[in-house]
């Protein structure tokens, strides 16, 4: 079961022991696939012990790379459930074969782009999650810190992608939880305060997308009235 969000116990300005750093950032196993694999266990299944050892600065090489690497087979997979479907449903409903092509051909094009689209969205979401928790109250580490919870937390939940159909919203869901556990052990902040930042934005950004929804399907069901 997935931990809960406190923060962790005893003051907070009391000198924290170094940390021992995920697998993946140590000399050993460090960045190989038994490496990276442990840190995946470790983030998914037992988040507050991940970010409670994860190195809060070091450098960016270290969580960039395992975006880019576990994050890009997610995308892989994600695609390629998509391409299969597409495929199965031309079968059955007669879908244009020529529009599939043009389907997978963007999808490989957005498979080519993903190590750099990867980093941008984390960027982002490393400078809002980190301004909320200035705004709800201060991130007593540095943004290092917050950039390195969401590649971690990104990367790791990409690869729910390799289960067809149900992996991207079991992905998000995962994001999501281990993100607000992360800033939580990592910033060590309340537990509220690290959800609050991961949760307000994203509660915002439904928000948003659905009101610009539901203006576009108003506008198209108001305009032949206006035209008429």
């Amino acid at each position: 079961m997935t931990p809960d969000l406190e923060a962790p116990p005893g003051p907070l300005d009391e000198a924290a022991p170094e940390r021992s750093g995920l697998p993946w950032e140590r000399q050993e196993p460090g960045k190989t696939p038994a490496g990276g694999l442990q840190t995946v266990r470790l983030v998914l299944f037992a988040p507050a012990e991940a970010f409670s050892v994860m190195r809060q600065r070091g450098g960016l090489s270290d969580p960039l790379l395992f975006l880019v690497v576990f994050g890009t087979i997610g995308v892989f997979f994600g695609l390629l459930w998509q391409s299969t479907t597409r495929t199965l449903l031309s079968a059955v409903e007669g879908i244009d074969l020529a529009e599939i092509a043009v389907l997978n051909t963007l999808g490989l094009v957005w498979l080519l782009a993903a190590p750099l689209l990867l980093v941008l969205i984390a960027t982002l979401r490393a400078l809002v999650y980190h301004a909320c928790l200035i705004l709800f109250g201060g991130a007593p580490q540095p943004f290092e810190t917050t950039f390195r919870v969401v590649a971690y937390a990104s990367g790791s939940a990409g690869l729910w992608a390799v289960l067809p159909f149900c992996g991207g919203v079991i992905g998000l869901f995962y994001d999501l939880v281990v993100s607000a556990i992360g800033l939580a052990r990592a910033q060590e902040v309340p537990g509220g305060r690290a959800a609050a930042a991961v949760i307000v934005p994203f509660v915002a950004l439904c928000f948003c997308c659905a009101l610009l929804w539901l203006t576009i399907v108003g506008t198209a069901l108001l305009a032949p009235v206006v035209n008429g």
